[in-house]
């Protein structure tokens, strides 16, 4: 439960050693001082990001089903034919795809906490 507010803390400390070019001791502080004077617009950023990359993450999860679906179908096909090199080869190559797909997608909507407020 710590960890919430720790995050956002810890994001708007980033922010301060950027903007502000404060040390990372007092760029915590000043994050800190942030988070406390605006601690219900900081918790509803969290809570409207959060929000949203779960249904990413979900959108993502069920996207991921159906495009492994369709790139093992090949696989299965030669596997029931009998050809079990050439089912393992596409197989792989499914894998490969999938993985890529997905990496580049995490990629793309990867979450990211910016809480505003000064």
């Amino acid at each position: 439960m710590i960890s919430i507010p720790l995050g956002i803390i810890v994001a708007l400390g980033m922010r301060a050693l950027v903007l502000d070019r404060e040390g990372v001791f007092g760029s915590f502080g000043s994050g800190y001082d942030l988070f406390v004077r605006n601690l219900g617009r900081s918790l509803l950023v969290w809570l409207v990001g959060f929000t949203l990359s779960l249904g990413v993450g979900l959108a993502l999860l069920i996207v991921a089903l159906i495009v492994g679906l369709v790139l093992a179908a090949p696989a299965a096909a030669l596997s029931f034919a009998g050809l079990g090199t050439a089912s393992v080869v596409a197989g792989v190559l499914a894998v490969v795809v999938l993985l890529i797909l997905f990496v580049v997608a995490s990629a793309a909507v990867a979450p990211s906490i910016t809480p505003t407020g000064r």
